[in-house]
Protein backbone atom coordinates (compact mmCIF):
# COMPACT_ATOMS: atom_id res chain seq x y z
CA UNK A 1 0.00 0.00 0.00
CA UNK A 2 1.14 3.76 -0.23
CA UNK A 3 2.88 4.87 2.21
CA UNK A 4 1.84 6.80 5.32
CA UNK A 5 2.86 9.09 7.51
CA UNK A 6 1.61 7.55 10.54
CA UNK A 7 1.61 3.94 8.72
CA UNK A 8 4.36 2.02 7.20
CA UNK A 9 2.29 1.61 3.88
CA UNK A 10 -0.89 3.23 4.02
CA UNK A 11 -1.21 6.91 2.86
CA UNK A 12 -4.75 6.55 1.68
CA UNK A 13 -7.33 7.27 2.88
CA UNK A 14 -11.08 -3.68 12.03
CA UNK A 15 -12.42 -7.70 13.73
CA UNK A 16 -12.10 -11.24 11.69
CA UNK A 17 -15.26 -12.21 11.52
CA UNK A 18 -16.24 -16.50 10.05
CA UNK A 19 -17.98 -16.40 7.07
CA UNK A 20 -18.70 -20.53 7.26
CA UNK A 21 -22.10 -21.44 6.52
CA UNK A 22 -23.17 -17.49 7.17
CA UNK A 23 -26.53 -18.30 5.79
CA UNK A 24 -27.15 -21.56 7.12
CA UNK A 25 -26.07 -20.04 10.37
CA UNK A 26 -28.86 -17.02 9.90
CA UNK A 27 -31.72 -19.10 8.76
CA UNK A 28 -31.15 -21.01 11.97
CA UNK A 29 -31.04 -18.21 14.46
CA UNK A 30 -33.72 -16.72 12.68
CA UNK A 31 -35.88 -19.80 12.80
CA UNK A 32 -35.64 -20.05 16.57
CA UNK A 33 -37.41 -16.89 17.00
CA UNK A 34 -40.40 -15.79 16.79
CA UNK A 35 -41.68 -12.40 15.94
CA UNK A 36 -43.74 -11.03 18.68
CA UNK A 37 -45.79 -8.36 16.29
CA UNK A 38 -49.40 -8.35 17.71
CA UNK A 39 -51.68 -6.90 16.10
CA UNK A 40 -53.50 -4.57 18.60
CA UNK A 41 -56.10 -1.51 17.94
CA UNK A 42 -56.12 0.83 20.56
CA UNK A 43 -57.66 3.53 20.89
CA UNK A 44 -56.27 4.93 24.27
CA UNK A 45 -53.27 7.02 24.35
CA UNK A 46 -49.74 5.37 25.52
CA UNK A 47 -47.83 7.59 27.67
CA UNK A 48 -44.18 7.30 25.79
CA UNK A 49 -41.71 9.34 27.95
CA UNK A 50 -40.72 8.57 31.82
CA UNK A 51 -38.65 11.68 33.49
CA UNK A 52 -36.14 10.22 35.13
CA UNK A 53 -34.66 13.06 36.88
CA UNK A 54 -36.34 14.97 40.22
CA UNK A 55 -37.31 17.79 37.86
CA UNK A 56 -37.72 19.81 41.38
CA UNK A 57 -34.35 19.29 42.21
CA UNK A 58 -32.15 20.79 39.44
CA UNK A 59 -33.39 22.11 35.94
CA UNK A 60 -32.46 19.12 32.80
CA UNK A 61 -31.64 20.42 29.60
CA UNK A 62 -31.91 16.96 28.69
CA UNK A 63 -34.77 15.47 26.77
CA UNK A 64 -36.98 12.93 28.90
CA UNK A 65 -35.51 9.65 28.75
CA UNK A 66 -37.85 6.91 26.97
CA UNK A 67 -38.18 3.73 29.03
CA UNK A 68 -37.41 0.61 27.39
CA UNK A 69 -40.60 -1.30 29.04
CA UNK A 70 -42.63 1.55 26.94
CA UNK A 71 -40.35 0.92 23.83
CA UNK A 72 -41.21 -2.79 24.01
CA UNK A 73 -44.75 -2.31 24.62
CA UNK A 74 -45.42 0.10 21.47
CA UNK A 75 -42.95 -1.75 19.02
CA UNK A 76 -43.96 -5.26 20.01
CA UNK A 77 -47.87 -4.44 19.83
CA UNK A 78 -47.64 -3.84 15.98
CA UNK A 79 -49.68 -0.90 16.09
CA UNK A 80 -48.46 1.26 13.28
CA UNK A 81 -49.65 4.80 14.42
CA UNK A 82 -48.03 4.23 17.62
CA UNK A 83 -44.90 2.51 16.74
CA UNK A 84 -44.25 5.98 14.00
CA UNK A 85 -45.39 8.15 16.92
CA UNK A 86 -42.85 6.81 19.21
CA UNK A 87 -39.95 6.43 16.45
CA UNK A 88 -40.42 10.28 15.30
CA UNK A 89 -40.35 10.73 19.63
CA UNK A 90 -36.84 8.94 19.18
CA UNK A 91 -35.95 10.95 16.44
CA UNK A 92 -36.70 14.12 18.17
CA UNK A 93 -34.98 13.06 21.58
CA UNK A 94 -31.50 11.75 19.78
CA UNK A 95 -31.39 15.31 18.12
CA UNK A 96 -32.05 17.10 21.39
CA UNK A 97 -29.95 14.88 23.81
CA UNK A 98 -28.30 11.20 22.21
CA UNK A 99 -27.95 10.04 25.84
CA UNK A 100 -31.96 10.38 26.30
CA UNK A 101 -31.86 7.34 24.37
CA UNK A 102 -28.41 5.68 25.05
CA UNK A 103 -30.96 2.94 27.20
CA UNK A 104 -32.83 1.52 23.93
CA UNK A 105 -29.55 1.75 21.71
CA UNK A 106 -27.61 -0.12 24.49
CA UNK A 107 -30.22 -2.93 25.34
CA UNK A 108 -30.02 -6.13 23.49
CA UNK A 109 -34.00 -6.86 23.45
CA UNK A 110 -35.10 -3.13 21.98
CA UNK A 111 -32.92 -3.32 19.54
CA UNK A 112 -33.95 -6.68 18.53
CA UNK A 113 -37.55 -5.30 18.42
CA UNK A 114 -36.54 -2.28 16.46
CA UNK A 115 -34.96 -4.56 13.79
CA UNK A 116 -37.94 -6.56 13.45
CA UNK A 117 -40.50 -4.02 13.57
CA UNK A 118 -38.37 -2.12 10.66
CA UNK A 119 -38.03 -5.62 8.63
CA UNK A 120 -41.42 -5.85 8.76
CA UNK A 121 -42.64 -2.69 7.91
CA UNK A 122 -44.86 -2.01 4.70
CA UNK A 123 -46.25 1.36 4.54
CA UNK A 124 -43.72 3.55 3.25
CA UNK A 125 -44.94 6.23 6.43
CA UNK A 126 -43.95 3.45 8.58
CA UNK A 127 -40.42 3.01 6.46
CA UNK A 128 -39.33 6.47 6.18
CA UNK A 129 -40.39 6.70 10.13
CA UNK A 130 -38.47 3.96 11.21
CA UNK A 131 -35.11 4.70 8.84
CA UNK A 132 -35.11 8.31 10.74
CA UNK A 133 -34.81 6.98 14.02
CA UNK A 134 -32.77 4.26 13.41
CA UNK A 135 -30.08 6.39 11.30
CA UNK A 136 -29.88 8.28 14.92
CA UNK A 137 -29.90 5.22 17.39
CA UNK A 138 -27.52 2.98 15.64
CA UNK A 139 -24.37 4.83 16.18
CA UNK A 140 -25.02 4.57 20.19
CA UNK A 141 -25.31 0.76 19.68
CA UNK A 142 -23.04 -1.13 21.94
CA UNK A 143 -21.50 -4.60 19.98
CA UNK A 144 -24.18 -6.72 21.35
CA UNK A 145 -27.13 -4.92 20.84
CA UNK A 146 -25.83 -4.03 17.23
CA UNK A 147 -25.57 -7.76 16.72
CA UNK A 148 -28.58 -7.82 17.91
CA UNK A 149 -30.62 -5.61 15.19
CA UNK A 150 -28.88 -6.87 12.56
CA UNK A 151 -29.54 -10.59 13.36
CA UNK A 152 -32.96 -9.73 12.10
CA UNK A 153 -32.35 -9.92 8.70
CA UNK A 154 -31.83 -5.90 8.33
CA UNK A 155 -29.80 -7.08 4.54
CA UNK A 156 -32.60 -8.56 3.32
CA UNK A 157 -34.66 -5.56 3.93
CA UNK A 158 -31.73 -2.99 2.44
CA UNK A 159 -31.93 -5.72 -0.56
CA UNK A 160 -35.79 -4.69 -1.07
CA UNK A 161 -35.93 -1.09 -0.44
CA UNK A 162 -33.44 -0.46 -2.46
CA UNK A 163 -35.59 -1.72 -5.06
CA UNK A 164 -38.37 0.37 -4.14
CA UNK A 165 -40.18 2.45 -6.84
CA UNK A 166 -39.88 5.62 -3.89
CA UNK A 167 -36.32 7.25 -4.42
CA UNK A 168 -37.09 9.15 -1.19
CA UNK A 169 -36.50 5.36 0.73
CA UNK A 170 -34.13 4.37 -1.25
CA UNK A 171 -32.01 7.06 -0.50
CA UNK A 172 -32.32 6.34 3.46
CA UNK A 173 -32.21 3.26 3.13
CA UNK A 174 -28.48 3.95 1.60
CA UNK A 175 -27.74 6.35 4.35
CA UNK A 176 -28.34 3.80 6.65
CA UNK A 177 -26.51 1.34 5.27
CA UNK A 178 -23.29 4.03 5.13
CA UNK A 179 -24.15 4.30 9.38
CA UNK A 180 -24.62 0.38 9.66
CA UNK A 181 -21.41 -0.21 8.35
CA UNK A 182 -19.25 2.40 9.43
CA UNK A 183 -20.31 1.59 13.21
CA UNK A 184 -20.18 -2.46 12.70
CA UNK A 185 -18.18 -5.20 10.44
CA UNK A 186 -20.63 -7.68 11.58
CA UNK A 187 -23.45 -5.42 9.47
CA UNK A 188 -20.45 -5.12 6.48
CA UNK A 189 -20.10 -8.96 6.29
CA UNK A 190 -23.88 -9.46 6.55
CA UNK A 191 -24.18 -7.03 3.67
CA UNK A 192 -21.94 -8.65 1.40
CA UNK A 193 -22.99 -12.37 2.60
CA UNK A 194 -26.58 -11.35 1.06
CA UNK A 195 -25.21 -9.33 -2.20
CA UNK A 196 -26.67 -6.21 -1.14
CA UNK A 197 -23.36 -4.55 -2.47
CA UNK A 198 -23.82 -6.09 -6.15
CA UNK A 199 -28.18 -4.14 -5.65
CA UNK A 200 -25.89 -0.36 -4.90
CA UNK A 201 -23.61 -1.02 -8.05
CA UNK A 202 -26.86 -1.28 -10.02
CA UNK A 203 -27.96 1.52 -7.99
CA UNK A 204 -25.06 3.63 -8.77
CA UNK A 205 -24.84 2.33 -12.29
CA UNK A 206 -28.78 3.35 -13.40
CA UNK A 207 -28.78 6.25 -11.51
CA UNK A 208 -30.72 9.04 -12.91
CA UNK A 209 -29.49 11.85 -10.80
CA UNK A 210 -25.88 12.79 -10.03
CA UNK A 211 -26.88 12.59 -5.95
CA UNK A 212 -28.15 8.99 -6.05
CA UNK A 213 -25.14 7.83 -7.87
CA UNK A 214 -22.35 9.49 -5.14
CA UNK A 215 -24.80 8.50 -1.87
CA UNK A 216 -24.87 4.94 -3.96
CA UNK A 217 -21.23 5.11 -4.50
CA UNK A 218 -19.91 6.27 -0.54
CA UNK A 219 -22.00 3.23 0.92
CA UNK A 220 -19.78 0.74 -1.08
CA UNK A 221 -16.73 2.90 0.16
CA UNK A 222 -17.85 2.57 3.68
CA UNK A 223 -18.92 -1.15 3.19
CA UNK A 224 -15.22 -2.05 1.74
CA UNK A 225 -13.17 0.68 3.70
CA UNK A 226 -12.50 -1.93 6.51
CA UNK A 227 -11.47 -4.78 3.79
CA UNK A 228 -8.96 -6.41 6.55
CA UNK A 229 -12.39 -8.06 7.85
CA UNK A 230 -14.04 -8.90 4.89
CA UNK A 231 -13.22 -12.58 3.15
CA UNK A 232 -11.03 -11.91 -0.01
CA UNK A 233 -13.94 -14.16 -2.53
CA UNK A 234 -16.49 -11.55 -1.78
CA UNK A 235 -14.72 -8.76 -3.19
CA UNK A 236 -13.07 -10.45 -5.64
CA UNK A 237 -16.20 -11.67 -7.38
CA UNK A 238 -17.58 -7.13 -7.79
CA UNK A 239 -13.96 -5.99 -8.80
CA UNK A 240 -15.00 -5.69 -12.17
CA UNK A 241 -18.23 -4.38 -11.69
CA UNK A 242 -16.70 -1.68 -8.78
CA UNK A 243 -14.13 -0.67 -12.27
CA UNK A 244 -17.02 -0.17 -14.50
CA UNK A 245 -18.38 2.14 -12.10
CA UNK A 246 -14.99 4.68 -12.89
CA UNK A 247 -16.86 5.32 -16.40
CA UNK A 248 -20.22 7.11 -14.58
CA UNK A 249 -19.97 11.08 -15.17
CA UNK A 250 -20.01 12.20 -11.66
CA UNK A 251 -16.75 12.73 -9.84
CA UNK A 252 -17.60 12.94 -6.46
CA UNK A 253 -18.71 9.35 -6.92
CA UNK A 254 -15.50 8.06 -8.94
CA UNK A 255 -13.60 9.20 -5.75
CA UNK A 256 -15.70 6.92 -3.46
CA UNK A 257 -14.83 4.00 -6.44
CA UNK A 258 -11.19 5.02 -6.70
CA UNK A 259 -10.84 5.06 -2.46
CA UNK A 260 -12.10 1.53 -2.58
CA UNK A 261 -10.05 0.18 -5.22
CA UNK A 262 -6.83 1.87 -3.69
CA UNK A 263 -8.12 0.29 -0.18
CA UNK A 264 -8.26 -2.96 -1.93
CA UNK A 265 -5.71 -2.75 -3.99
CA UNK A 266 -2.75 -5.25 -2.48
CA UNK A 267 -5.43 -8.16 -2.76
CA UNK A 268 -6.70 -7.64 -6.57
CA UNK A 269 -3.08 -6.10 -8.09
CA UNK A 270 -3.71 -8.10 -11.03
CA UNK A 271 -7.06 -7.46 -11.61
CA UNK A 272 -6.55 -3.90 -11.61
CA UNK A 273 -3.27 -4.01 -14.31
CA UNK A 274 -5.83 -6.55 -16.28
CA UNK A 275 -8.47 -3.37 -16.12
CA UNK A 276 -5.86 -1.22 -17.17
CA UNK A 277 -6.62 0.79 -13.99
CA UNK A 278 -3.24 2.26 -14.15
CA UNK A 279 -4.23 3.89 -17.54
CA UNK A 280 -7.31 5.25 -15.96
CA UNK A 281 -6.65 6.78 -12.42
CA UNK A 282 -2.85 8.54 -15.29
CA UNK A 283 -6.13 10.05 -17.38
CA UNK A 284 -8.32 10.58 -14.39
CA UNK A 285 -5.17 13.29 -13.35
CA UNK A 286 -6.71 15.80 -16.08
CA UNK A 287 -9.75 15.88 -13.98
CA UNK A 288 -8.74 18.25 -10.67
CA UNK A 289 -11.59 16.24 -8.52
CA UNK A 290 -10.14 13.01 -9.29
CA UNK A 291 -6.29 14.01 -8.82
CA UNK A 292 -5.74 13.57 -5.11
CA UNK A 293 -7.54 9.95 -5.24
CA UNK A 294 -5.59 9.00 -8.36
CA UNK A 295 -2.44 9.60 -7.18
CA UNK A 296 -2.94 7.37 -4.23
CA UNK A 297 -4.42 4.95 -6.16
CA UNK A 298 -1.37 4.99 -8.29
CA UNK A 299 1.00 4.16 -5.47
CA UNK A 300 -1.23 1.68 -3.90
CA UNK A 301 -0.69 -0.23 -7.38
CA UNK A 302 3.31 -0.74 -7.46
CA UNK A 303 4.38 -4.50 -7.95
CA UNK A 304 7.46 -6.33 -8.08
CA UNK A 305 6.83 -7.79 -12.04
CA UNK A 306 8.99 -7.13 -15.15
CA UNK A 307 5.20 -7.31 -17.30
CA UNK A 308 4.27 -3.63 -15.80
CA UNK A 309 7.61 -2.12 -15.23
CA UNK A 310 6.85 -0.11 -17.94
CA UNK A 311 3.37 1.12 -17.05
CA UNK A 312 4.82 1.76 -13.12
CA UNK A 313 7.47 3.78 -14.62
CA UNK A 314 5.39 5.82 -16.84
CA UNK A 315 3.21 6.62 -12.85
CA UNK A 316 6.58 8.01 -11.44
CA UNK A 317 6.92 10.05 -14.56
CA UNK A 318 3.49 11.82 -14.09
CA UNK A 319 4.10 12.57 -10.64
CA UNK A 320 6.81 14.51 -11.23
CA UNK A 321 4.56 17.48 -12.35
CA UNK A 322 2.82 17.21 -9.24
CA UNK A 323 5.25 17.76 -6.54
CA UNK A 324 5.02 21.27 -6.39
CA UNK A 325 1.00 21.48 -5.98
CA UNK A 326 -1.41 20.70 -3.48
CA UNK A 327 -0.50 17.16 -4.01
CA UNK A 328 2.99 17.44 -3.09
CA UNK A 329 2.92 14.80 -0.63
CA UNK A 330 0.64 12.19 -2.29
CA UNK A 331 2.94 12.83 -4.99
CA UNK A 332 6.31 12.70 -3.64
CA UNK A 333 5.01 8.99 -1.55
CA UNK A 334 3.99 7.44 -4.49
CA UNK A 335 7.19 8.41 -6.11
CA UNK A 336 8.44 6.96 -3.64
CA UNK A 337 6.75 3.68 -3.77
CA UNK A 338 7.26 3.06 -7.48
CA UNK A 339 11.11 3.99 -7.40
CA UNK A 340 11.37 0.90 -5.22
CA UNK A 341 10.25 -1.27 -8.26
CA UNK A 342 11.16 1.06 -10.99
CA UNK A 343 14.13 2.29 -10.25
CA UNK A 344 16.38 1.59 -13.44
CA UNK A 345 13.51 2.77 -15.33
CA UNK A 346 13.39 6.36 -13.92
CA UNK A 347 17.16 6.57 -13.00
CA UNK A 348 17.54 9.40 -15.90
CA UNK A 349 15.53 11.59 -13.95
CA UNK A 350 16.97 11.15 -10.76
CA UNK A 351 19.71 13.81 -11.57
CA UNK A 352 21.77 15.84 -8.70
CA UNK A 353 19.61 19.02 -10.13
CA UNK A 354 16.66 17.24 -9.48
CA UNK A 355 17.78 16.14 -6.06
CA UNK A 356 18.53 19.80 -5.28
CA UNK A 357 15.22 20.99 -7.03
CA UNK A 358 13.24 18.53 -4.44
CA UNK A 359 15.64 19.65 -0.74
CA UNK A 360 14.64 23.14 -2.10
CA UNK A 361 10.80 22.19 -1.91
CA UNK A 362 11.17 20.22 1.47
CA UNK A 363 12.90 23.28 2.37
CA UNK A 364 10.22 25.65 1.66
CA UNK A 365 6.93 23.58 2.19
CA UNK A 366 4.66 22.36 5.13
CA UNK A 367 6.05 19.82 7.88
CA UNK A 368 3.92 17.08 5.87
CA UNK A 369 5.33 17.70 2.87
CA UNK A 370 8.55 18.42 4.05
CA UNK A 371 8.18 14.67 5.78
CA UNK A 372 7.55 13.35 2.69
CA UNK A 373 10.15 15.03 0.93
CA UNK A 374 12.61 13.05 3.94
CA UNK A 375 10.62 9.95 2.69
CA UNK A 376 11.34 9.91 -0.81
CA UNK A 377 14.58 11.43 -0.88
CA UNK A 378 15.62 7.88 1.67
CA UNK A 379 14.02 5.99 -0.43
CA UNK A 380 16.01 7.38 -3.67
CA UNK A 381 20.03 6.59 -1.50
CA UNK A 382 18.25 3.05 -0.29
CA UNK A 383 17.51 1.66 -4.13
CA UNK A 384 19.99 3.71 -6.13
CA UNK A 385 23.28 1.92 -7.15
CA UNK A 386 25.82 2.66 -4.53
CA UNK A 387 28.13 4.31 -7.09
CA UNK A 388 25.93 7.34 -7.80
CA UNK A 389 25.20 8.07 -3.98
CA UNK A 390 28.45 10.68 -3.97
CA UNK A 391 27.42 12.72 -6.58
CA UNK A 392 23.82 13.36 -5.57
CA UNK A 393 25.02 14.21 -2.03
CA UNK A 394 24.95 17.37 -0.15
CA UNK A 395 25.09 18.92 3.23
CA UNK A 396 21.49 20.53 2.79
CA UNK A 397 20.33 16.65 1.75
CA UNK A 398 21.93 15.12 5.18
CA UNK A 399 20.29 18.07 6.81
CA UNK A 400 16.56 17.15 5.92
CA UNK A 401 17.81 13.51 7.30
CA UNK A 402 18.62 14.65 10.82
CA UNK A 403 15.84 16.81 11.21
CA UNK A 404 13.28 14.15 9.97
CA UNK A 405 14.76 11.71 13.05
CA UNK A 406 12.86 14.11 15.27
CA UNK A 407 9.36 13.48 13.33
CA UNK A 408 8.34 11.36 15.41
CA UNK A 409 7.29 9.24 12.18
CA UNK A 410 8.83 5.44 12.87
CA UNK A 411 8.62 4.90 8.96
CA UNK A 412 10.34 8.17 7.73
CA UNK A 413 12.37 8.08 10.97
CA UNK A 414 13.71 4.65 10.04
CA UNK A 415 14.06 5.41 6.09
CA UNK A 416 16.43 8.42 7.83
CA UNK A 417 18.55 6.58 9.82
CA UNK A 418 19.25 4.00 6.46
CA UNK A 419 19.91 6.64 4.22
CA UNK A 420 22.31 8.49 6.16
CA UNK A 421 24.07 5.27 7.00
CA UNK A 422 24.17 4.18 3.12
CA UNK A 423 25.77 7.62 2.81
CA UNK A 424 28.40 7.35 5.45
CA UNK A 425 29.56 4.29 3.71
CA UNK A 426 29.55 5.44 0.09
CA UNK A 427 31.68 8.78 1.51
CA UNK A 428 33.98 6.65 3.46
CA UNK A 429 34.65 4.16 0.59
CA UNK A 430 35.16 6.89 -1.92
CA UNK A 431 36.75 9.65 0.06
CA UNK A 432 38.23 8.49 3.55
CA UNK A 433 36.45 8.64 6.81
CA UNK A 434 37.70 12.87 7.20
CA UNK A 435 35.27 13.45 3.99
CA UNK A 436 32.20 11.16 5.18
CA UNK A 437 32.56 12.97 8.92
CA UNK A 438 32.66 16.36 6.94
CA UNK A 439 28.98 15.91 5.69
CA UNK A 440 27.57 15.74 9.57
CA UNK A 441 27.48 17.23 12.42
CA UNK A 442 28.42 14.56 14.27
CA UNK A 443 27.09 16.33 18.26
CA UNK A 444 24.05 16.92 16.39
CA UNK A 445 23.05 13.50 15.06
CA UNK A 446 24.02 11.83 18.18
CA UNK A 447 21.97 13.60 20.78
CA UNK A 448 18.95 12.54 18.57
CA UNK A 449 20.13 9.77 18.01
CA UNK A 450 20.69 9.40 22.09
CA UNK A 451 17.09 10.15 22.23
CA UNK A 452 15.63 7.83 19.88
CA UNK A 453 17.22 5.21 21.28
CA UNK A 454 14.79 5.22 24.50
CA UNK A 455 12.01 5.65 21.96
CA UNK A 456 9.01 3.62 22.69
CA UNK A 457 9.18 1.65 19.26
CA UNK A 458 11.73 -0.89 19.08
CA UNK A 459 12.66 -0.71 15.55
CA UNK A 460 13.61 3.10 15.98
CA UNK A 461 15.48 2.19 19.09
CA UNK A 462 17.44 -0.58 17.36
CA UNK A 463 18.64 1.32 14.48
CA UNK A 464 19.11 4.53 16.71
CA UNK A 465 21.42 2.56 18.83
CA UNK A 466 23.40 0.99 15.39
CA UNK A 467 23.89 3.93 14.15
CA UNK A 468 25.08 5.76 16.95
CA UNK A 469 27.39 3.33 17.67
CA UNK A 470 28.82 3.00 13.74
CA UNK A 471 29.16 7.23 14.19
CA UNK A 472 31.05 6.86 17.50
CA UNK A 473 33.97 4.56 16.29
CA UNK A 474 33.87 6.73 13.08
CA UNK A 475 34.63 9.57 15.22
CA UNK A 476 37.23 8.06 17.26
Amino acid sequence: MIRSVSQSKNLSKEALFSFTNYQNDFQTQRNSRTLSLRRQNRDQPISLFKVVADQKSRVSLEAPKIETSDFLEVFNSGDEVKIIQLSDAIFKAAQAAPRSIQNIAQSRETMESYGYAFVSAESDNLIMSLLNSILVVFPLCDIESADAFIDTEISLKYYSLLLSENEYIILKTINLIITTSQVSAYCRDSILSFGVHETLISVAENAKNEFLAVLACEALDAIFKHHESIDCDKYESCVDSLIRLTQIPYPEAVNSILSILSSLSKHIIYQLFDNSIDQIALNFLQTPELVENSIILLGNMYISNMKYSKRLANAFIAMISFIQSEYAAYALCTMANLYEIVSADVQSYITPEFIRFIVDIGTTSSCEVKKMVAYFLSTLVLFMPSSLITSITFSELIEIFVEMLGCGIANIILRCIQAIDKILDSLRNSKGIPEALQIIDSNEILDILDRLISDDQQLVSVYASAMSQKITKLIR
